[in-house]
This record gives structure tokens, sequence and C-alpha cells, in this order.
């Protein structure tokens, strides 16, 4: 997937202020990260850096479904606006990859984990205990809707993960829901979410047979 070009994410940003009733250029970085703005609004003009990447392919033939994003040109702790305002997402490298390591490497459970830290995050940069806090509550809903036969069927996988288990209705539907992940490689093969292999239940299943 070709990452976007730095010149459509900035005229993006420069639109999206235009919508709100302010104006705003570029005035600094236009090619690389922090973009510089110069932004007024009702009359007030200010400084506005502001940190973004896209998210690129991970490159592993292994796994086709893993997107990063990747911080490139800078390095953490990200330098913020002396003078004026700062925009980026995550807080650091930490919150970032802990996001990306309990997605599995799919990219749309990281779209669901996402959502829920959206729900959370009161104030921005997102921080590693906002991902944690989301991590919970997806967690917990994941918990609640899983019984032990539905522990057995994911044990199953775990065992087995080179199985063609999309052609069972049975594990179509935890499939569905991301319980399972696929990795549609040189031979194909599925994964039990990361989060299932914290559960008490599932532990118990694996100390079960050791």
């Amino acid at each position: 997937m070709p990452a976007v070009s730095r010149k459509l994410i900035v005229n993006e940003f420069i639109e999206a202020i235009q919508q709100s009733g302010g104006s705003a250029y570029c005035s600094e970085n236009v090619d690389k990260n922090p973009s510089k703005f110069v932004v007024s609004y009702l009359g007030n003009t200010c400084s506005l850096w502001i940190y973004i990447w896209t998210i690129t392919h991970g490159g592993r033939v292994s796994l086709p479904d893993e997107y990063r994003i990747q911080m490139t040109s800078v390095s953490s702790p990200l330098q913020k606006n002396p003078s004026g305002l700062t925009v980026h997402l995550f807080e650091d490298n930490v919150a970032l990859e802990r996001l990306v390591l309990i997605s599995g490497g799919c990219r749309f459970k990281l779209y669901n984990v996402f959502c829920e830290i959206l729900r959370f995050t009161i104030v921005f940069p997102i921080t590693k205990e906002d991902v944690d806090r989301a991590i919970i509550q997806v967690r917990d809903y994941t918990n609640r809707s899983i019984s032990d036969d539905t522990f057995k069927l994911l044990f199953e996988v775990y065992q087995k993960p080179f199985m063609f288990w999309d052609e069972l209705y049975e594990y179509r539907r935890l499939i569905d829901d991301r319980k399972i992940l696929y990795y549609n490689c040189e031979p194909s093969y599925w994964l039990v979410h990361p989060l299932i292999e914290e559960m008490d239940g599932f532990k118990r299943l694996i100390e079960s047979v050791q």
C-alpha cells in the first residue's frame, strides 16, 4: 500500500481548518514531520505543529494483514512547539507499539481497539495508559462473550493453526468476530488473538496438556 503524499496530508489539514471557519498555510516542513502551520481563527493567529504518519504494510510475507505506523525522521519524545500548539496522536512509541502488539498484526482488530481508545481519551496525545485502558475494555467484552465451549474451539485452532477452519460454521463466527486472526500467506494459517491467550480460561486449557 503506497504511502499518502505529504502534500495531500498538509492540504487535508488546511481544508479541515478552513471548514471550521479559520485559515491556514504551511510555513515550514511540507515534506517532513512536524509540518508547521500559521493558523488564523476569529481574529487570532497562532503557530501549529502537526506530526502525522500514514499506515504502511509491515512488509513481512508471513503477515499479509500486518500494518504499522512507522515514526520516521524523528525520535521520541517528540519536540513540542515552544510558541504555539502541537498536534500528534500518540505520546511516544511505547503507546503505539502496545496498540499494534495487541491488535495481533491485524488491521481490523487494530481499528477495533483504536475506536475504543478514542471513546475514552479526553486529552491528546494518546498515552500508554489510554491504550491499556481501552485494552481492558476490549478484553472484558471479549471475556464476557466467550464460554468454556468457545475456549475449546479456540484451543483447537491454537493446536492446529494450519487447518482450514473457515470451512466449518462454528469456527466461521470466531473468525468474523476477530477472535481468530487469519494470515493469508504460503502456507496460510490461523492464530488465536493475543488477548484471548492471556485469559484464564484459555491458560487453563494450555496447562492441562502440558
